[in-house]
């Protein structure tokens, strides 16, 4: 803004050759590091109006990280590095999916349907949301992706015709109220049987081993809270489980909504 237009110079220049409008910069250190923060007396942070799992999480588990992210209100960069290629599968997987089941037919559609929408849509769903798998020698990479995510999409479909499934909404907005405040968020996969029961389905690229680990030590909290939310709307705690895309393979806590699906016991039990 201080350059005329005729007088542009390119920044490496003027950091070699300081320019008229430019000046010294007094250093200044950052800030030693302490192990240990203390507010001062007079501070407090009110609760907030709304909070979300995510936001709920770093609370429970990590207070210190929600104190600085929502209390003080720190931000990293704006700008987001490249994702890594599990991560990328993963968007690439939630994304096609959510689309599918957005289909008024989804449900009813037979495979030859489905697999005809997943040909033409899977190219353009990787160009805008996974380019990085286009690259020279991701080839193998991306067949692999590709099969993976329809293997996953015909055994999703498989369970939720084994549960009579007669809705499956993606990405719902899901609000309750609870004591410190209202809280927010979207569920992967909502879905109702044909005897009227809720289901919430956690869709994961991977990490099946994981997922079984926190079903053994009640530790689904994600799921839990979706569910809570849920039950608000609706009365009644909905079954939940999880959905592991790249194994195309339902987890479960029990075996009352999904019956095809691996059942996982707590040990509480």
């Amino acid at each position: 803004a201080l350059l005329a237009n005729d007088d542009a110079d390119g920044i490496e220049t003027l950091l070699r050759e300081p320019a008229a409008f430019t000046g010294p910069v007094a250093h200044a250190p950052l800030p030693a590091r302490r192990r240990w923060w203390r507010l001062p007396a007079d501070v407090a942070v009110a609760p907030r109006p709304l909070e979300s799992f995510s936001s709920l999480e770093r609370l429970l588990f990590n207070p210190s990280h929600w104190l600085l992210e929502y209390g003080a209100r720190l931000r990293g960069p704006s700008v987001a590095p490249v994702a890594d290629d599990f991560r990328v599968q993963g968007n690439i997987a939630h994304r096609l999916l959510e689309q599918w089941f957005r289909r008024d037919d989804a449900l009813a559609a037979p495979a030859a349907v489905m697999e005809h929408w997943f040909a033409e849509n899977f190219p353009r769903i990787v160009s805008e949301e996974g380019a990085t798998l286009l690259a020279t020698g991701k080839g193998g990479e991306l067949a692999f992706c590709r099969w993976r995510l329809l293997r996953a999409a015909h055994a999703l479909r498989q369970h939720l015709a084994g549960a009579g499934a007669r809705m499956a909404r993606p990405e719902l907005e899901l609000a309750a109220s609870w004591p410190p405040g209202d809280i927010a968020g979207s569920a992967d996969l909502v879905v109702q049987g044909d005897h009227g029961r809720f289901a919430i389905v956690d869709m994961k690229w991977a990490g099946a081993r994981k997922r079984r680990e926190a079903l053994q030590a009640n530790g689904q909290l994600q799921l839990a809270v979706y569910a809570a939310m849920l039950q608000q709307g609706h009365g009644a705690f909905p079954a939940v489980a999880y959905f592991v895309l790249r194994d195309a393979l339902m987890l479960a806590p029990d075996e009352t909504f999904f019956r095809a699906a691996e059942f996982v016991r707590s040990r509480d039990r």
